[in-house]
């Protein structure tokens, strides 16, 4: 255990450092999560070496602060296996992620929009043949049975 808290303390020298405003509060999080679970580190061990971490920040967290954030990373689950930092042989700093294989993507297969009709175009008659031509199709889709019936509208707009 003493090799997983002096590697758990390489790591704290590099870990990104929690602003407040911006993320800290996450930022502290993972690190104690990093303690948790990627060092194997019990909670104690965890909030010493979470007291260090806080001494290098423009405004530290209080010491109940502290404790809070080691007892949620202790109880919050981890998609990695445990003790997934004690493996790397490199030094500790943050490097991307590449991808899932599996991630969808989608192509678009047209990039021009039907453009729609002006609006001096739109009149009652071509209202009044857009509504029945939606009970058309209502009345083919229901099996012949028509739904929706349209009344003949007087024309408004002459």
């Amino acid at each position: 255990m003493t090799n997983n808290i002096e590697q758990a303390r390489e790591y704290i020298l590099t870990a990104p450092l929690a602003i407040s405003g911006r993320g800290g509060h996450n930022t502290t999080f993972k690190v104690a999560c990093t303690l948790i679970h990627g060092f194997e580190l019990s909670d104690a061990d965890a909030l010493k070496l979470m007291t260090e971490y806080n001494e290098r920040l423009d405004e530290p967290w209080t010491p109940v602060e502290l404790r809070h954030k080691v007892d949620g990373a202790s109880i919050a689950a981890s998609r990695r296996p445990p003790g997934y930092m004690l493996s790397r042989h490199e030094p500790y700093k943050r490097t991307p992620v590449a991808p899932p294989a599996h991630r969808t993507t989608w192509k678009i297969t047209s990039k021009t929009a039907t453009p729609a009709p002006p609006l001096a175009a739109v009149t009652n008659d071509s209202i009044d043949n857009f509504h029945e031509n939606q009970a058309a199709e209502t009345a083919r889709t229901k099996g012949g049975e028509a739904i929706a019936t349209v009344a003949s509208r007087e024309k408004v707009l002459q």
